[in-house]
């Protein structure tokens, strides 16, 4: 290698090192640590659309149909705390005529959310509720009752790796890795729920069943951490 090439990678080289061998005589490097979990809970998320010629016609067929849809959730053994009301809207329809807008009735929905324990009831739920009267399915949240211990289980993870990363600079720059001096988080490290889209028009049919299978939930943490560098 030519002396003017050795000088480009030493510098290259300062360059890359100059955040994580700081001149304050500290070390400081990152870390991700990630947990995956099952779900064992779920919010399937339910709607119900009416349309009327007037907002109360519509407002009273929307309330026929979310009648009929709650009494055949009943008919599977779901506690009546797990469907509650998640939003509720009535608005005015339009349509172009002669290149103008002119209202065209009105149109009810109404958001129900279904929470159960056991991720393998939401076929059935889905199935129940569109063959009951309901429009769609806007969405399934997937949780887990292990997502704030598998947080910290990430954290510490991500801590453990923030510290190999700083043994390993200190020791490629002839020294040890010290005390901490400071650990901080970045970025989302909450668990947070999976969401999958599933939407219908039409009712399914009786004799195929809807089949729901989640993923693996994944929650992940990032830290900063700060060593004392001790040289040799």
């Amino acid at each position: 290698m030519s002396h003017r090439l050795r000088l480009v990678a030493i510098a290259v080289a300062a360059v890359i090192a100059w955040p994580l061998l700081a001149q304050d005589g500290t070390v400081v490097a990152s870390g991700t640590g990630t947990v995956e979990l099952e779900a064992d809970r779920a919010i399937v998320n339910i709607a119900i659309e009416s349309r009327g010629e007037t907002a109360s016609a519509a407002g009273i067929a929307n309330a026929g149909v979310a009648a009929q849809v709650r009494a055949a959730l009943g008919t599977i053994d779901l506690p009546m705390t797990a469907v509650t009301t998640a939003h509720y809207d009535i608005q005015t329809n339009w349509r172009r005529q002669d290149g103008e807008r002119i209202p065209d009735g009105y149109r009810a929905v109404l958001s129900l959310r279904v929470a159960v324990n056991d991720v393998t009831r939401v076929g059935t739920i889905i199935d129940t509720a569109l063959t009951g009267g309901a429009t769609r399915v806007d969405g399934i949240e997937f949780s887990s009752s292990r997502a704030e211990a598998a947080r910290a289980e990430a954290a510490a993870l991500a801590v453990k790796d923030a510290m190999r990363t700083a043994e390993a600079i200190a020791t490629a720059a002839g020294g040890s890795l010290g005390d901490v001096i400071e650990l901080t988080t970045q970025g989302n490290v909450s668990p947070m729920p999976e969401v999958r889209r599933f939407r219908a028009v039409e009712a399914m049919a009786a004799d195929v069943p809807t089949v729901v299978t989640p993923g693996a939930l994944t929650i992940s943490a990032y830290v900063n951490g700060r060593w004392r560098f001790e040289a040799r």
